[in-house]
This record gives structure tokens, sequence and C-alpha cells, in this order.
């Protein structure tokens, strides 16, 4: 039994070994392939693979080991220390290899970007997905919704509780990384999914496997075929290893951009900044100038901010719950400061003063800085929010029903609020409510969603005018009025999806129906709704 033990220590030992010159290679060929996760993990890998081997080499040169010290040696170092390695860090070791090694580090060239013209839309949202997985299925809380948002514009977002519009908001500011679609901001792309690229690989194996199955049924049965087959294979083998390379590159750069956009930003940031200020620093010095300290220290101050500055933060967000979304145990000074800080500004007296104008402004006075969120108001609550926002200077806006917990004088006073912030800061504001009369005053373009679905979207004025889908006439006749005869007569209109709709054959999809007008719909109603607007 002794014997059977030490052998089995011993293929313990070479498997170790083994492992051991594995991860050397991989380490060999993570440095070639540049990849410094990768070279981090095999040496993490490694010096586990070593650190065992010697315990078990030590543990077992020890004189006068009785049978139990060697089954429970056995069950230490074999069975409890090779298999955790094995399973676990090895697993995390293969999950760098296994894949995209390559191109996940590689470095894309950014050198040809196109600078951002204003009359581009400021935001770009093109068939945004975000799926929640859910035991074995997904949650669709987004599905392939498509808008953009020109400069200075206000862009209502509307729909019934749990239709998406909140998902949406945090899937375009990065709370969550999107399943599949893409968001740009000012022409350069911030989130990206690739969902969509790994169901174009699934779907092209499963057709070629299909196309490929019967040429193979067919050589066995016939031997004469095999040539002809055998080229027909190759060709169909060929065009799958195309589209599988074209969208594991569109996977790769897709990462890129998700992971990589604010470093890349700000490294632009730093080298605007080198080549403005070290020529100045160099003749400064090199005249003797008195001015070359503070020069140098104001250098340093911009490049530290430039270097925390990310593209996303030009984008905030105003929370729903004005009560959850500030820290209880945080002042009001230091829940406005706190994204001046993270963005690297470390001169108190000008974050002091900053958090001072920014109170005024949103209606709220000096004093308040020193108090606690639960000494205010629902509504005051929500202008801390607000100017938690605007202190980041930001050029979008995403309100997320700002409104809704609070009343409705305090509600026009915070609609009011975020006018006139648009009007003298010049900001982009994405809106979402389902107070589709708030939403009317506000937005200058509106979009409708249905579970998950944009199913239209138009101008304000044309909305109310001409509501097209279904679903909007639901929610336009659910407006009341201030007006006890009108509200006696006002019909209710119920939206029944199964009653209205049957895309059974024909599928639906966002189209335009007039200029500036889209409508959820297939062929069928696509015509139907162009006739309603011609009458």
């Amino acid at each position: 039994m002794l014997k059977k033990m030490k052998k089995t220590l011993l293929l313990g030992l070479i498997c170790e070994l083994l492992f051991a010159l594995c991860a050397v290679g991989v380490l060999i060929a993570a440095a070639f392939l540049n990849a410094p996760g990768l070279v981090v993990a095999s040496a993490i890998v490694i010096a586990a693979l070593i650190y065992t081997a010697v315990g078990f080499i030590v543990e077992n040169a020890k004189p006068n080991s009785g049978y139990f010290n060697w089954v429970e040696r056995f069950w230490t170092v074999f069975c409890v220390e090779w298999v955790w390695e094995t399973f676990c860090v090895n697993w995390v070791w293969h999950g760098f290899c296994i894949g995209q090694i390559y191109n996940r580090y590689r470095k894309w060239d950014d050198s040809e970007e196109v600078e951002y013209d204003e009359s581009e839309p400021l935001l770009r949202v093109e068939d945004l997905c975000q799926y929640f997985r859910l035991g074995r299925q997904d949650l669709r809380a987004v599905d392939h919704v498509s808008f953009d948002i020109k400069k200075g514009e206000v862009f209502g977002l509307v729909g019934e509780s749990g239709c998406g519009k909140t998902t949406t908001g945090r899937s375009i500011i990065k709370i969550y990384n999107i399943t599949g679609g893409d968001v740009y901001f000012k022409g350069k792309r911030i989130c990206a999914g690739s969902r969509t690229y790994t169901d174009a690989i699934k779907a092209a194996r499963k057709q070629a496997k299909a196309e490929i199955d019967p040429l193979i049924a067919d050589t066995k049965a016939n031997l004469g075929h095999k040539a002809v087959n055998d080229a027909k294979i190759a060709e169909i083998r060929a065009k799958l290893a195309e589209v599988v390379a074209e969208n594991r590159e569109k996977i790769a750069r897709a990462y890129y951009d998700q992971n990589k956009v604010d470093k890349v930003h700000s490294a632009k940031l730093v080298k605007e900044l080198d080549e403005k200020y070290l020529p100045m620093l160099a003749e400064a010095k090199e005249n003797g100038s008195s001015e070359y300290s503070s020069l140098k220290k104001e250098y340093k101050k911009h490049r530290r901010i430039a270097k925390h500055t990310k593209l996303v933060t030009q984008i905030q967000m105003i929370f729903q719950d004005p009560i959850a979304s500030l820290d209880p145990r945080m002042t009001v000074r230091d829940i406005i400061a706190e994204g001046l800080v993270i963005n690297g500004i470390t001169d108190k007296d000008y974050i002091n003063e900053k958090v001072y104008e920014i109170l005024e402004t949103v209606g709220l006075v000096r004093e308040h800085a020193d108090r606690y969120p639960h000494e205010f108001s629902g509504g005051q609550r929500q202008r801390i929010g607000i100017a938690r926002a605007v202190v980041m200077q930001p050029e979008m806006i995403i309100a997320d029903e700002p409104v809704s917990a609070l009343d409705v004088s305090i509600q026009a006073q915070v609609i009011n609020l975020l006018n006139d912030l648009r009007e003298r800061l010049g900001l982009t504001i994405l809106f979402i409510a389902h107070d589709l009369s708030v939403v009317k005053y506000f937005s200058d373009r509106i979009g409708v969603m249905y579970f998950g679905k944009m199913v239209e979207l138009a101008s304000s004025d044309e909305l109310f005018k001409n509501p097209m889908h279904p679903y909007t006439k639901s929610l336009l006749s659910a407006i009341p009025l201030p007006d006890p005869i009108y509200e006696k007569q006002r019909t209710r209109v119920i939206y029944n999806p199964i009653a209205e709709h049957d895309y059974s054959v024909d599928q639906p999809s966002l189209r335009e129906i007039a200029p500036g007008h889209f409508v959820y719909c297939n062929d069928a109603e696509e015509a139907k709704y162009k006739a309603q607007l011609n009458q």
C-alpha cells in the first residue's frame, strides 16, 4: 500500500513539473504577444506550482514517516493543493489563453480618429440591447433600441413602468455593460456589445454544418462523389472561416472601445497638454524666467486632471430616487465635490467655491453645504442631485424621472430649473418620464417605449397631433385634464398587443412613415399608417 502511495505522490510531482513547464512556455509566448495580463497570470501560476512542488519534496524528505503521515500528505499535497491549482488557478490561466489573447490586448491605431462635427448628433444609439440572465433564458430589458440626440436638444423617453427607460439611460452611462449594439458620444464609441457578433458566428457555424452534413452523407453513400463533395466542403469551410475571422475582429474592437475609450481620451488630453506646455517650460528654463516654477506647477496640475478625465464623465445622470441616490453619511459639500476630487482636483478653496456656486445655481444657499441629506425635503434633495451632476460641467444630462417622487408644485420648480440650466449652460438632456404632459412641455422630440422596444419616435408636436402606434394612443388617452365635462366623456383606449398585431409572418421594425416620424410596424401596418397620414 505504501509503495502505491509513493507512486501516486510521484505522479503528482511529475504533473506539477509538467504544468510548470507549460506555464513557462505560455509566459514566453505572452512576452512575444505583448500581453501583460497573461504574463502576470503565468508568473503567478509558476510561483504556485514551484511552491507546491518544493513543499512536497520537503515534506516527504522527513525521516520516520509513518503510514498515516503519508496518507495525510497525500490528501493535503496531492488532492488539495494540486487539484486546487488544476481546476482553479489553471482555470483562470486558461481563461487568458483561450479566446482572444492577442485581440484583447492588441494595440489599435487611433491616429486616424475623426474629429467630432457639431452638426452631427451628440449621442447616437444603434441597436442597443441589454439582456439580463434569468435562469436559462434572457430577460430582454432593452431590445434593439435606436435613436439619436442632437446637441442642445431635449429628448423625452416615455413609457409605462418596467418598459426599459431607466435601463436604457443606465446602459448609456455605462452603469451596465451593454449586451449588444453601439453607443456613440461625440463621434466616439463609448459602449459596445459583442452579442450580435457572437450570434453571427453561431448562425454561420450552424448554417455551415447544415450544408456540410448532407455532403458527408453523400460521400459515404457514393465514393465517386468524394472529390466534388470535398471541394464543396472546403469552400464552405473557407467562407465560414472568413465570417468567423471578421466577427472576431469586430468583437476585439468592441472590447477595446468598451474598456479603453476613456484611457485613449485621457492620453489624448495629456498629449495636447504636453505639446502646449513643454515648449513653454523649455523656453522659460532656458531664459531663467521667474515664471518657470509657477508654469511648471500649473502644468502638473492640468496634467493630473487630464490623466483622471474620462470621456463618459461628460455625461452625468440625475437619478430617480433623491433619497437613495445620496449617501446619508456624507455632507452636501462632500456629495457635490466627490466628482471633482475623483477627477484629480485637489485645491480645497477651488472645490469649496465651486460647491457654493453650484448650490446657488440650483436654488440653495451656502449654509446647506454642511448639512446631511436627511435634513432636506424631497425637492431640495433633487436639487442636490442636480447640483452633483452639473458641477462636472457635462455636455449631456440623463434625467431619470427627476420629478416622479415630487408633488405638482415642486415638479414645476424642478422642470423650470432644468430648463434654465439647459439655456444657461447649453446642456443636452435625455429626459426619462412616464408623464406625457410633462414631457410635452419640456421635450423637443419624444420616443415611446414598450416592453424594451422603441415603438414610436417623433417630434413633440407631431406625436401629440398624429399618434400612430396603438400603444401611443393608449398612453395619450390616459392623460387626465382639469375639465370635469371632458373627463366624463373621455374614453380610455386599451392596448392589447396580441389583438392589435399579427407578426407571425411579416416581422416588424422601426420605420419612417413621415419625415422624422418613426413607428415600429411591419409592411401591412406601414401602408395603413401612411394612408392615415395622407387623409
